[in-house]
């Protein structure tokens, strides 16, 4: 049953990735909503990354799992992106050897491409979740997360009719998260009650995550209050649906098969788009790169973290 769950999280991976492709090649029209393929990738990460940190010894296994995840894929990208960008005089060698440490958000240094800017969260929430594991607090989690929707609510209703640099700034808006923090939360409450260790206290947190969203989205995306909540209540209930006992059309084979392989996916249309522009040829050349990248990048690394 397990794997039919993870095979249902799989599908809504590809579907996140055909979301996120879509707004990159044509955003202005209609795929625009494609963007929020990142909130869906952020509540499955909730989710996924609290499962993964319970089921860890150690902090260090947890960081060591985790970078053999993120990185390889990664440096592929920037290797690519990079050469790309130096070639046409468009990136600095220090912008291009900082992005290798996935740390550029944090030091002040431009994302060689666009797709690069969530990974900052998802590092930044994998060191949350570190640091409450260090300190035996997941048994927490719950008020945990409530000490922070407070926060991040109180944050946003000072600042709905006046200035929202404070809590847009750059360096503020990736370590509390007011603008993606929700979707994280989310997805560990699903996982709490997915486990059957939920309490009324966990959907209290669940509900005021989803309806955080009312406050829409004030960054470059510009999402209106209704249709954000809307689109928002929408994804926690599909990634409800595809961790439940029957995930339906999610967990079907090409899917599935397309959700293992959508980070390679992630981190390499975007290079495409540059090499060959925004066509339909560099959309044919996607599939045997993410392909490429996933057997002879992603899974041998893996295959190392798990045997460490």
């Amino acid at each position: 049953m397990e794997k039919q769950r993870l095979g249902g999280l799989d599908g809504l991976r590809a579907i996140a990735a055909f979301g996120v492709i879509a707004f990159h090649y044509d955003g202005e029209g209609l795929f625009y909503y494609g963007l929020l393929g990142i909130e869906l990738f952020f509540v499955i990460s909730g989710f996924v990354i609290l499962m993964t940190i319970e089921k860890t010894g150690s902090v260090l296994n947890f960081a060591f799992h985790r970078a053999a995840r993120l990185y390889p894929a990664y440096w592929l990208s920037v290797i690519v992106a990079g050469t790309i960008l130096l070639v046409q005089n468009e990136a600095s060698l220090a912008t291009v050897l900082v992005n290798l440490t996935m740390l550029q958000s944090f030091v002040k240094f431009h994302n060689l491409i666009d797709p690069y800017w969530t990974l900052a969260f998802e590092l930044w929430f994998y060191v949350i979740l570190a640091a409450i594991f260090a300190c035996r607090g997941l048994g927490y989690i719950e008020y945990i997360s409530l000490a922070w929707l407070a926060l991040m609510t109180l944050a946003r209703a000072f600042t709905m009719n006046g200035d929202h640099n404070l809590i847009y700034s750059p360096l503020i808006r990736i370590l509390a998260m007011p603008t993606f923090g929700h979707l994280f939360i989310a997805g560990m409450m699903l996982y709490r009650l997915h486990t059957g260790r939920g309490t009324r206290l966990t959907l209290l947190v669940l509900i005021w995550a989803v309806f955080y969203s009312a406050f829409g989205r004030h960054d470059w995306s510009e999402i209106p209050h209704p249709p954000y909540l809307l689109l928002t209540a929408i994804i926690v209930a599909l990634v409800w649906v595809a961790v439940s006992r029957n995930p339906m059309l999610l967990s079907n084979a090409p899917l599935t098969w397309i959700g293992r392989r959508s980070y390679s996916a992630y981190l390499l249309h975007f290079p495409l788009f540059l090499l060959f522009g925004k066509t339909v040829p560099a959309l044919c050349l996607l599939a045997p790169a993410m392909m490429a990248s996933y057997r002879y990048v992603e899974r041998p690394f893996q295959r190392l973290s798990h045997a460490g």
